[in-house]
C-alpha cells in the first residue's frame, strides 16, 4: 500500500516470455537503462552506468505485454521493487 513507485526508461534486451503458473499468467523480460550526460570538455554526450532490471508483468497486463513488445523496443516501466 505504501510502496515507493519507480519509473524506468530503457530498452527490452531479451524476448518476453509468457508463462502460466498456479497463481495465474506472467510475462518476464529483462531491460536495460543507460544514463547519458553532456560532457562540456568533449562537447558530446557520454554514456554512464547501465541499470539492468528483470521485469515481471502479471495477469492481463502480462498478456498485453507479451503481444505488444519485442527485443530492442523502447519501454517505460512503472512498478515497485521486490
Amino acid at each position: 500500500m505504501y510502496e515507493t513507485e519507480i519509473h524506468v526508461v530503457g530498452n527490452v534486451v531479451d524476448v518476453p516470455r509468457h508463462n502460466r503458473t498456479a497463481n495465474g499468467s506472467v510475462t518476464n523480460f529483462r531491460m536495460a537503462s543507460t544514463s547519458r550526460r553532456w560532457d562540456e570538455e568533449a562537447k558530446s554526450f557520454v554514456d554512464g552506468a547501465t541499470l539492468w532490471i528483470d521485469v515481471a508483468c502479471w495477469g492481463e497486463l502480462g498478456g498485453n505485454v507479451a503481444r505488444s513488445i519485442a527485443k530492442g523496443d523502447p519501454v517505460l516501466v512503472v512498478g515497485n521493487l521486490l
